[in-house]
Parts: C-alpha cells; sequence; structure tokens
C-alpha cells in the first residue's frame, strides 16, 4: 500500500534527524524495544474516539499509545 510506504520513509527521515544520543531518540528506541516484546504493551484508544480522518483514509480501527514519557507518546496500529 502506498500510505503504508510513504508512512514507513517519513518515520525514517523523522528518526534519521534525530541527533545520535538524544533524549528523544533514547527514549523512541526504549519504547520500540517493549513494543517488540509485546506489541500491545500500549493502551487502546477507544474507537468512537478515533479521528474520522484516519478511519476513512487509512482503515484504522485498532490504535494503541504508548507513553514514552511523562510528556511524550507514541501512537501506532500493532501489526502494521
Amino acid at each position: 500500500m502506498i500510505s503504508e510506504e510513504l508512512s514507513y520513509s517519513a518515520r525514517a527521515v523523522f528518526v534519521s534527524s534525530l541527533k545520535k544520543g538524544s533524549y528523544l531518540l533514547g527514549i523512541i528506541n526504549s519504547g520500540l524495544d517493549v513494543l517488540k516484546e509485546n506489541m500491545f504493551a500500549g493502551n487502546r484508544v477507544e474507537r468512537n474516539k478515533l479521528q474520522t480522518y484516519y478511519v476513512q483514509t487509512h482503515g484504522v480501527n485498532n490504535l494503541y499509545k504508548f507513553n514514552l514519557d511523562s510528556r511524550t507518546r507514541l501512537v501506532y496500529t500493532p501489526g502494521c
């Protein structure tokens, strides 16, 4: 799917733009390590709270939120 390829590309550009050893890159990598072990470690976002744009454009129907720290969160769909 084209949107998945673009989404992956956008992630790669964002992560590669972070300085090695930066705090944000560290918490992103730590969060991804947790999610590699258990992709359902985050909290599921209730279906009625999903934004219509994401449901219609990307077919998102299972969105999860994982808190990286007290200010930063990662939003993802498992298995994509």
